[in-house]
């Protein structure tokens, strides 16, 4: 997701709909100002305009979901019964990250196994805390909450409302999630269906890019396809 191309393909398909992303709330009355311009004020107003909606468009990031940590260094017999609780061992080495840095648990039985990651949250939450950073996991970063969010993406590309998320900063997380999984045929029916061939180029050289071992992605690199061709054998 943190790829430059990849960014770059999926704010291009995001769009810009600078009425749409500024278009009334919800919120309390205000008295409207009106205003003369030259056009050069005008053509001024119009960029900044577009500079601050894209602003608005900044994706929140994506990260692959951790693989749980269940790796066993060793048994000492000898320490079963030493302690009635886990013993965890951190690294507070300044040179070492939240990621990198060395965590182990000793358990009562004697086994001395690789921190999980709630252990390492929170050992690295009590000896390096960050500013803003909580202990309470938010809502929407929880398993119940990140379900939500992944049955709600699926219930747009069942019912191919792409438009509700276009010209929103949440278009870019649906693009790279349909991509991954790989759920792209009803997207690019209403892309072509509609004309936006472009943008079903985009798409197709997005899913090439995440998955560049496709038989298609290795035919198009190897004959060094573009534009029309691309859509030809995806």
């Amino acid at each position: 997701f943190n790829d430059e191309s990849v960014n770059t393909i999926l704010r291009r398909l995001t769009g810009c709909d600078v009425e749409k992303i500024f278009s009334n709330r919800k919120q309390a009355l205000e008295v409207h100002a009106y205003q003369l311009m030259t056009d050069e004020e005008l053509l001024a107003a119009e960029e900044d305009a577009e500079s601050r909606a894209r602003s608005m468009l900044e994706m929140p990031p994506v990260m692959e979901e951790r693989e749980e940590i269940n790796e066993v260094i060793g048994t000492d017999e000898r320490l079963a019964g030493y302690d009635s609780a886990n013993l965890i061992f951190t690294d507070i080495s300044m040179s070492a990250t939240d990621r990198t840095r060395n965590i182990v648990v000793r358990e009562p039985d004697g086994r001395l196994r690789k921190a999980n990651w709630s252990e390492r949250d929170r050992m690295n939450f009590i000896y390096f805390p960050k500013e803003g950073r909580k202990w309470k996991m938010p809502e929407m970063l929880t398993e119940s909450g990140l379900q939500v969010h992944q049955h709600v993406y699926d219930d747009i590309n069942a019912n191919s409302k792409f438009e509700l998320l276009r010209s929103t900063r949440h278009f870019g997380g649906l693009l790279y999630y349909l991509t991954r999984l790989r759920k792209l045929d009803n997207l690019l029916d209403e892309l072509t269906d509609s004309g936006r061939f472009q943008d079903a180029i985009d798409v197709v050289s997005l899913h090439h890019i995440l998955h560049p071992h496709l038989e298609t992605a290795v035919q198009a690199q190897e004959a060094k396809l573009s534009d029309m061709d691309l859509l030809l054998v995806s």
